[in-house]
């Protein structure tokens, strides 16, 4: 982190930013660092939206972005992602109102279009509530800290 605020006051880079960090890996930069960062890449998407980190993050300033927004397309037949996308006339994909900027993914030009088409219409608070406490679909397996994640401390 050192050397990457080395780069920053050299003018190399514009911004500093993290990924897959969590709320005690963040605490430590903050403490011992001289540059806030001003974003974390995190993996989060209904059913998976790490709301502690979340919430830190936002209490510290710090722009989430998710990664994996569409939780590898496992969610997309879900129940509710469906009910909520023929309701909202959208596809699955693209109900990721929430404050986080996504970071989609996609070969198919088709699917580019929609990522970039999510200013037509506003979910509901309501239904954004029902996205924000749907059951855990899981995550990817991969995780900041794997030897906690395998004892399921985390």
């Amino acid at each position: 982190w050192r050397a990457m605020e080395e780069l920053q006051k050299e003018g190399k880079i514009r911004g500093l930013g993290l990924s897959n960090f969590l709320p005690h890996h963040i605490k430590n930069i903050l403490e011992n660092g001289t540059v806030k960062p001003v974003v974390n890449q995190l993996e989060l998407h209904p059913g998976y939206m790490q709301q502690a980190a979340v919430q830190y993050c936002k209490e510290h300033g710090i722009q989430m972005q998710a990664w994996s927004p569409i939780g590898r397309r496992r969610i997309l037949e879900d129940g509710l992602i469906l009910e909520l996308a023929g309701k909202y006339q959208v596809s699955p994909a693209q109900l990721l109102q929430n404050d986080i900027i996504p970071l989609p993914k996609s070969s198919s030009m088709e699917r580019m279009k929609q990522n970039m088409d999510l200013f037509h219409f506003e979910i509901s608070e309501e239904d954004v509530s029902r996205l924000a406490t749907m059951p855990q679909a899981g995550w990817s397996g991969e995780h900041p800290d794997p030897e906690l994640a395998q004892k399921n401390v985390v």
